[in-house]
This record gives C-alpha cells, structure tokens and sequence, in this order.
C-alpha cells in the first residue's frame, strides 16, 4: 500500500494543485507586501508549499527533495533563532552597525576622540567582511546557477545531486574570510 494507494489517484492531484497554487499566491502577495513581517509570513507559507508539493509527488526524488527543503527550513530557523537571540545580548555589535552609516567626524564626536581610532577601525573591519563575504557569496551563486541549470538539461547525477556545493563553500569561505580579517586587525 502506502504511496501506491494515492499515487495517480484524484487525491494526489488535488493535493499537487493546492501546493502549487499556494506557492505562486504566497509569492504574489510576498512580492507585493511593503510591511516586511507579513512579507516574511508570505513567503514563508510559500516555501513550506515547496515542500508539500515535493512530497506530493509520491517519488523517491520528491521525498528527498522535501525532506531535504525541510531541513534546510528547520536549520535555518535555528540559525536565525539563535542569531535573534544573540543580537538580543550584542548591545556593542548593534551600536557599531548604526555607527557604519555616519561619517568618521560624527563617529568621532559620539565616541569621542580618545576611543575614535579603535571604533573606526571596527567599523571599516565590518564593511570589509562584508564587502569580501558578498564578493564570496555572488561568485558562489554564479558557479552554483549554471550547474544546477546544466544539471537539469543534461541529466548529470553528480550535479543534480550536488549543485548546491558552491554555497556551502562560499559559507566556509565567508567564515574563513571573516577570521582572517579578524585575526589581521
């Protein structure tokens, strides 16, 4: 039974029908909200629909696919969770991202001149990791595309499988590029 049961049946199609109905109108309506909670919830609804129409499918591939969508959904919460969390606590990283807007003189009159060098510093050591991670994440995804394209036209197991490798290494690279600058300052 199982999968059998449902699989080519008026359920399956209903079901596939739903899913991608509701991801196109959760795309719509994120693409359309200005208020960026509700945009959030848009596109979060959207996403998860992914994921019901991978398991929709009934197939090997569509429950590797939307097993894998779900834990990639899961880890990034808890990533975004814990970021939260930590940025809660972080009352000098928040101070230092709204001191990356002013000009070196204001930063200098807030701080004061004694303490001047040592945030300025801080501040150019921040836009330069993320200047460096955002280079690192667009060549990532300029590799990753067209593998996953060329994947799919061509039919290649390995790639189909692995193209989002470029990622997880422009991640790494990210990390490593972010240590390095830190450890040069």
């Amino acid at each position: 039974a199982g999968t059998s049961l449902l699989k080519g049946s008026f359920v399956q199609y209903v079901w596939m029908t739903i899913a991608l109905l509701t991801i196109f109108m959760g795309s719509m309506m994120a693409f359309r909200e200005t208020i960026l909670k509700k945009r959030l919830a848009y596109s979060t609804i959207s996403q998860l629909s992914y994921i019901m129409l991978g398991l929709s499918l009934m197939s090997e591939e569509g429950l590797t696919g939307g097993l894998t969508l779900l834990l990639i959904a899961v880890g990034v919460g808890l990533i975004v969770y814990a970021s939260l969390i930590e940025n809660r606590l972080d009352v000098e990283g928040y101070n230092l991202d709204a001191l990356e807007d002013l000009s070196e003189e204001e930063i200098a009159g807030i701080v004061g001149e004694d303490r001047a060098p040592a945030v300025l510093e801080k501040v150019r050591r921040s836009k330069r990791k993320g200047a460096v991670c955002g280079i690192i994440m667009l060549v990532a995804t300029a590799i990753a595309l067209p593998l996953m394209f060329w994947a799919t036209w061509y039919g290649d197991p390995f790639w189909i499988s692995y193209f989002w490798l470029p990622w997880l290494v422009g991640g790494l690279l990210c990390g490593a590029a972010c240590i390095a600058i830190d450890m040069r300052a």
